[in-house]
C-alpha cells in the first residue's frame, strides 16, 4: 500500500541545508521524497515536502514517525500527516502554552513569588527528562504555591510575553479561516 504524506517541517531560521537533512532522514527511513513539491513560508519557518511512503499497515506510519523523530535535524521538527489532511480547506492549529505560545513557564513565574523558582524549574526539568510522570511533577510544583495571594496571578499575567511570531501566526491562521486552540499540561 502506498500512502501520500506531507512532511511538515518547522523551526526557527530553517536553512536549505536543514531541509535537505530532513529529506535525507525521510529517504533513509524508506520514504520517497518529491523535492520539487516543497513549499514554504519564511515568515513562520514552516516548510512542507510531499512524501510518498510505502506502508503495509497503520503501524508502519507510526514506525516511520518514530524513525524521523529519532534522527531529528537540529532546530527542525517534522510532522508526517496524510496529504489529504494537509490539503484540507480548513485546518486546526493546536499548540502548547508554556514555552511555545508564550516564552515562559507560568508555574515558574508563580513560584518566583514564593521564592521557589529554582526548585520548581528543577522539577519541570526532571519531568521533561522522564524522571517523573505528569501527575507527580504537577503535584510537586503546585505544592510550593500554597499560601500565595491571588493578586500574584495579576502580577504574573503582566510578565507573560508571547513567543516571537506567535501573534502573527495566530492572526494568519484566523485570517485564512482556520481554527487555533491552545492547551496546557502545565498550570
Amino acid at each position: 500500500m502506498t500512502s501520500n504524506l506531507a512532511a511538515v517541517s518547522y523551526g526557527v531560521k530553517i536553512s536549505p541545508d536543514s531541509l535537505e537533512g530532513v529529506r535525507k532522514v525521510l529517504a533513509d527511513a524508506g520514504a520517497e521524497v518529491s523535492a520539487e513539491s516543497q513549499e514554504g513560508d519564511d515568515r513562520f519557518g514552516v516548510f512542507t515536502s510531499e512524501v510518498e511512503a510505502r506502508l503495509e499497515s497503520p503501524d508502519d506510519l507510526s514506525a516511520l514517525r518514530r524513525r524521523v523523530a529519532e534522527a531529528a535535524v537540529e532546530g527542525v521538527d517534522t510532522a508526517l500527516v496524510p496529504m489529504g489532511l494537509r490539503q484540507a480547506e480548513r485546518k486546526l492549529l493546536i499548540m502548547d502554552v508554556d514555552s511555545t505560545l508564550i516564552q515562559q513557564e507560568v508555574i515558574e513565574l508563580l513560584a518566583a513569588y514564593a521564592g521557589k523558582r529554582e526548585e520548581v524549574a528543577a522539577v519541570t526539568e526532571a519531568a521533561m527528562r522522564g524522571e517523573l510522570d505528569f501527575a507527580q511533577s504537577l503535584h510537586a510544583r503546585v505544592a510550593v504555591l500554597a499560601g500565595l495571594p491571588a493578586a500574584v496571578v495579576d502580577s504574573v499575567r503582566n510578565e507573560v510575553r508571547l513567543s516571537l511570531g506567535a501573534a502573527e501566526l495566530v492572526a494568519a491562521f484566523k485570517a485564512a479561516g482556520h481554527v487555533v486552540a491552545v492547551v496546557s499540561g502545565g498550570f
